[in-house]
């Protein structure tokens, strides 16, 4: 969790090495946010024609601004709200139609 976020954020682009693992552990993070969405798509848990991909990559991009936020000392109701808004996106979304 935190330590993949901090490394995505913080060197990633610093040492070659530090930039392959990091590359590696947030494709492998969108890769299990994708794999649980095409689940809950195949036994109707999303709507029908909720493209996985574009979940994936949304709620991807989301779990690290949430890491932004706490390490710049966001409040938990902002937390709270970004969280709330975030999952408005499962039950209505409006990303492109199958992946």
């Amino acid at each position: 969790g935190c330590f993949v976020l901090n490394s995505v954020i913080e060197c990633g682009h610093q040492v070659p090495e530090l930039e392959a693992l990091s590359l590696r552990f947030n494709e492998k993070r969108r890769r299990v946010f994708m794999k649980r969405f095409r689940e809950a798509a195949k036994h109707g848990q999303l709507p029908a024609g909720a493209n996985a991909k574009a979940l994936a990559e949304f709620f991807s991009a989301q779990s690290l601004a949430l890491g932004a936020m706490g390490r710049a000392g966001a409040s938990q109701q902002a937390v709270n709200d970004l969280v709330d808004v975030a999952m408005t996106v499962i039950t209505n979304p409006m990303a492109p139609m199958a992946d």
